[in-house]
């Protein structure tokens, strides 16, 4: 095939991405094309266990002596483990034959890192001291060497820590990191104190944000507040806004400031709490373009802060599930003040678009012309100043309505 320019079959190949069986045949045609499959072969690599990274280092010995340097394909690491009752698959020290340490010092070139469905399970018996040592050796692995110097984007999920130290700690290795996702993520023990690594030698500047039904923005503040906000774009912020009392939400979003583009917010709030200035402050971020809110009741509080000539989407969650439905009173809810706040916004974004959108495990057709019927009459203002607004429904998050009406 030398008559096809190989721009074209590296073109035709990035098409195949998602087709591990395809790529194979593809890197068998010929040796030219062995680069582009590889691209896509081991771009993304998951380990689930020591033997998996045992198979991996033994996969990377054979293509060293082949020269085919796979490790430099490498970009997306993901660690996940399932456990049971007593032991971690990546702590349990019965099971690290191979040491972690050997396969990270070869993937100088990754650039994601994914720990998933791990945690230290405590052990008061007589092994306790050595379940303990292998997981602190893990995460020394995992944060020092060129391996964390390369590090962009790390994503935690459902993960339970020893001590919040050990999550500053591994968060203060990764001087590069842009992107952050916490999702699940616990402490057993909380520390006040914390000893950064040698090699954390500048802050880390963060794009996007995800803190995801998780007590680490209580546990490590102080790390936070070490980092620089000033190009946050994304914040996805799903939990409480205080720490001791302290607002810490409000002094991300004041961090944050005009370069926050994106933001969604699923605000806990206590009974007695109200989303007023010391708790939430969306008025510094005068560049938003879009914002997805869950707050209820406290959502003429929140729509009074927004300040942005740019914003062109608001999203407003309805959670209805384990009979809180029957419990809401939606004739309560100020509508007349959510009325005048879109209105004032509608005057001065004239691309403004409005979606009231009920989260519910059963929806039909006619349950959500009943909530059209409902929100219609009580915003005539911000319908008079060219907000268009929707209703729609989903049944699951991430995923697309199920069904979404345009109020005329």
């Amino acid at each position: 095939m030398h008559f096809v320019p190989p721009e074209l079959c590296d073109r035709t190949i990035d098409y195949l991405w998602d087709d591990p069986r395809a790529l194979r045949a593809c890197s068998l045609t010929c040796r030219a094309w062995l680069p582009s499959t590889r691209l896509h072969l081991f771009h993304s690599i998951s380990l689930n266990g020591p033997n998996d990274c045992a198979r991996l280092i033994a996969v990377l010995d054979v293509s060293a002596k082949a020269s085919a340097g796979l490790e430099f394909y490498i970009r997306e690491l993901t660690l996940s483990g399932r456990f049971d009752r007593h032991w971690n698959v990546w702590s349990n020290p019965k099971a690290m034959d191979i040491p972690l340490s050997q396969l990270l010092v070869r993937l100088d070139r990754v650039e994601c890192l994914k720990i998933t469905a791990t945690r230290h399970v405590q052990n008061s018996g007589p092994d306790a001291a050595d379940t303990a040592d292998p997981y602190r050796e893990m995460l020394r692995c995992l944060c020092q060497g060129p391996f964390a110097r390369s590090i962009r984007s790390l994503h935690l999920t459902h993960i339970a820590f020893p001590d919040s130290a050990d999550i500053e700690c591994l968060l203060a290795s990764y001087p590069r990191l842009t992107h952050l996702k916490l999702s699940h993520v616990y402490a057993n023990r909380c520390s006040p104190s914390l000893q950064k690594p040698a090699h954390h030698v500048r802050k880390a500047a963060l794009e996007d944000l995800v803190f995801v039904n998780t007590d680490s923005p209580l546990t490590m503040a102080d790390w936070l507040f070490e980092t620089s906000f000033g190009r946050l774009r994304t914040l996805d912020w799903q939990g409480r806004v205080t720490k001791d009392g302290q607002p810490v939400l409000k002094d991300l979003l004041r961090a944050a400031g005009p370069s926050l583009e994106h933001a969604r917010l699923y605000l806990r709030l206590q009974r007695e709490q109200v989303a007023q200035d010391w708790l939430v402050d969306l008025s510094p971020c005068t560049r938003l373009v879009s914002l997805d809110l869950s707050c209820d009741r406290w959502l003429p509080s929140v729509l009074a802060q927004l300040r942005s000539p740019q914003l062109a989407l608001i999203t407003i969650k309805v959670h209805l599930f384990r009979g809180y439905e029957a419990q809401m009173d939606w004739s309560a809810w100020d509508w007349s003040a959510i009325d005048t706040h879109l209105a004032r916004l509608g005057r001065t974004n004239s691309q403004l678009a409005a979606v009231l959108q009920f989260h519910r495990r059963a929806v039909s057709d006619d349950w959500l012309a009943e909530k059209v019927a409902f929100v219609s009459p009580r915003l005539p203002a911000a319908r008079n100043a060219g907000v268009r607004i929707a209703v729609s429904a989903i049944q699951a998050l991430d995923q697309m309505p199920y069904a979404e009406w345009w109020l005329a």
